[in-house]
């Protein structure tokens, strides 16, 4: 392969097209849909989400790609983000005109209007794809033709053919593996090992043989490239949402909540929370459940970011192949980029993972070489403000997180436009004036130029005793992982120094701005990094060794530290975070049925909170205090006890305020691997509620207990 430096548009390996593109996306839209349709003839609430919701992505997305001529990898890659900017900015209008009633009709229209392409494009495809009648007499002489000159082309069809079942056949087999280890061991209660601990060795091979494929894929063509890494990802997201039950992190359940919200109000309230003043995922996803007579999003928070993440593969693959010119290389770029993503907040289900899918299909629309041709078509130019407007509304950070990188590539000369920065800036802006209430309370001018505060994540900021062993080993390895990718795409950078180069890494550093405006919550550099990887991932793979057999060795060594890193730092804490089969039905038990002003409050930490459509009315905290406020060494469980109930009448509120405990698996694991609490001390509090005569039992699961302050 040859470094970034050495190729040129008119490289043979930039003209892979994918012209199976349309016909495989009409088929697999008709196929979704007849799956939905299906789905609401048998009031199967599942079926008719899975099929009506993959269709908006797919159908959607593609019918007015297709219509305005586009193919091959533009359309692979632009459905999904064009799909779900239809689904947010539609929702958003419903829910802020007051016409959510109307939701359905406008839907079956689009459906209408999508499918008449889509059975077009079938049809015109198979139409084409019939032989016309030759006489056989008219073509021998080409035959010959053929047979004279093209005996060396044809050998190396055969070769790469015969080479298609191995890389192929290894990838099917090994995606069969992991997904049949996660379906053994479904309805996974994580216990104090988790997923990991869980899972069969089976799966570990699954992982090994997935990534030696990648490594021999770099030396075929784009499709041998491809496979595998769309079979990595799909093993990687794909388990956690067969293994468990709910949604793996506890901070998904706020986001069903505010969906649920929504589809039992018909509208949103921005004086409720932030979350309600942008409400574009929110709307777009209540939107659709309403069409799928869905009434919880729970069970499309499990798979989001199965989906989610298949289709950030496919539209980075799009920019990277842009950008390197090289089809094999952004195949390699898209795998760093499944092995290097260990900030969750890029794919569990939220309005970041639907921001960053936008964000990168941006990217794609406006980047360019130098030679390309530097006019925006006017598809392009629809796309961006689709994009742009549909990222403002749903996301606070991701549209001046975009700007900041297109900013340097204008400066670089490669953007198609100089406007791109403003287009993604003014909804941003705007809309962030509308609700500038929200602005103030979230972004301080004493922060700005306060570089060390705003490092700080909230495992750094967090008080109290030093954080466990596995909490250290598993920040080492989240840093490790995104450090190595970030290392090697230094070592390129100094090693060719061009200007694309250049720029590439600047896109890559400009999200640091954030570091310098605010801390975000306290996870600052958690954003820089996600903003960051996809411009490393492409700068790590123009990596060249001196030779071809260097570079399969590099890589053979480079992939499996990196998928072992991720695997400790995704998925090595699941006990401490993974939502239990009791947390969510506990939680549903007290926001339904608690008269409005109760509050809840859950013994330990991050457990989920706020999953129903009555959150609103309801609060819920955690209570981590387990050994009590004091360091005396005096700790005894009936002391601490005492001090949690002096807690509850701080301001008298037992008088009006019905009280709510909640204690579970999840919590302790929380508090005992950040050391907060050992596990048998948490058990020692918790036997308090059991036996005092304040509290009565409300519900009682396999991992959690409710509990009620008896007369309040």
């Amino acid at each position: 392969m040859t470094s970034l430096v050495e190729r040129s548009s008119s490289d043979e390996l930039t003209r892979h097209d994918y012209t199976w593109a349309p016909l495989a996306l009409a088929l697999s839209s008709l196929a979704l849909l007849a799956v939905g349709l299906v789905g609401l003839a048998t009031a199967d609430a599942g079926m008719s989400a899975t099929g009506l919701f993959l269709y908006a992505l797919v159908g959607f997305g593609s019918a007015p790609l297709m219509l305005r001529g586009h193919k091959g990898g533009d359309l692979l890659s632009l459905s999904p983000p064009l799909g779900l900017a239809f689904a947010l900015l539609l929702g958003t209008l419903l829910v802020t005109t007051g016409t959510w009633t109307i939701g359905p009709v406008v839907f079956w229209v689009l459906v209408s209007g999508s499918t008449c392409v889509h059975l077009a494009v079938l049809t015109r495809g198979l139409i084409g794809a019939r032989p016309r009648y030759v006489p056989l007499h008219s073509t021998r002489h080409l035959r010959r033709a053929e047979g004279r000159v093209s005996l060396r082309g044809d050998s190396r069809v055969e070769r790469r053919r015969r080479l298609l079942t191995p890389i192929t056949g290894t990838t099917a087999v090994a995606l069969l593996l992991c997904l049949a280890s996660a379906f053994a061991i479904r309805h996974l209660d994580p216990g104090w090992g988790g997923l990991l601990a869980a899972i069969s060795p089976a799966w570990y091979v699954g992982l090994a043989l997935l990534a030696a494929a990648i490594v021999v894929g770099q030396r075929r063509g784009s499709v041998y490239a491809g496979v595998p890494v769309v079979g990595l990802q799909l093993a990687l997201s794909l388990t956690p949402a067969i293994v468990y039950d709910d949604p793996r992190f506890p901070w998904t359940a706020k986001q069903v909540g505010v969906v649920s919200y929504i589809l039992l109000h018909g509208s949103v309230n921005p004086k409720i929370d932030i979350s309600q003043a942008w409400p574009g995922f929110f709307s777009g996803v209540a939107w659709l459940c309403k069409v799928s007579d869905l009434t919880s999003p729970m069970g499309v928070a499990r798979w989001w970011p199965a989906v989610i993440d298949l289709a950030i593969l496919l539209v980075f693959r799009q920019l990277a192949s842009e950008v390197l010119r090289d089809p094999r290389r952004a195949w390699l770029a898209g795998a760093l980029l499944v092995v290097g993503n260990v900030i969750v907040d890029e794919d569990y289900f939220s309005p970041q993972s639907a921001g960053y899918l936008l964000a990168i299909a941006m990217f794609a629309l406006v980047f360019r070489q130098r030679d390309d041709e530097s006019r925006m078509s006017p598809a392009r130019w629809v796309l961006l403000f689709m994009f742009s407007i549909a990222a403002a509304l749903s996301h606070q950070l991701t549209p001046y997180m975009v700007s900041g990188a297109l900013i340097v590539l204008v400066i670089f000369g490669r953007v198609r436009t100089r406007w791109a920065p403003a287009i993604t800036l003014a909804p941003a802006l705007a809309w962030a004036v509308v609700h500038f209430s929200y602005v103030t309370q979230y972004f301080s001018l004493n922060k700005v130029g306060d570089v060390a505060q705003n490092l700080l994540t909230p495992g750094a900021a967090r008080g109290g005793p030093a954080q466990g062993v596995l909490v250290q080993v598993n920040k080492y390895f989240v840093g490790g992982d995104a450090l190595l990718i970030g290392l090697i795409a230094v070592a390129v950078l100094f090693r060719y120094r061009t200007s694309l180069h250049v720029a590439i890494a600047l896109c890559a550093a400009s999200g640091g701005a954030l570091i310098v405006a605010n801390s975000y919550g306290n996870e600052a550099d958690f954003r820089v990094v996600l903003f960051a990887l996809p411009w490393l991932a492409i700068l790590a793979a123009d990596c060249e060794p001196v030779s071809r057999r260097l570079s399969g060795l590099f890589w053979s060594l480079v992939l499996p530290v990196l998928l072992a890193a991720y695997l400790v730092a995704d998925m090595g804490l699941d006990y401490a975070y993974a939502e239990r089969p009791g947390d969510i039905v506990a939680l549903q038990e007290f926001e339904w049925h608690a008269v409005p002003g109760s509050t809840l409050i859950v013994i330990g930490g991050d457990s989920p909170l706020y999953v129903t459509g009555r959150y609103n009315l309801v609060q819920e905290e955690s209570y981590p205090y387990v050994q009590g406020f004091t360091t005396s060494s005096e700790h005894s469980a009936a002391v601490s006890y005492k001090q949690f109930m002096s807690f509850l009448d701080v301001d008298n509120a037992r008088s009006y305020r019905s009280y709510y405990v909640l204690i579970g698996q999840e919590p302790a694991a929380y508090v005992a691997v950040y050391n907060i609490a050992t596990l048998e001390q948490y058990k020692a509090f918790s036997a308090q509620f059991a036996t005092s005569s304040e509290w009565r039992v409300v519900l009682r699961t396999g991992t959690d207990e409710l509990y009620r302050l008896v007369g309040s």
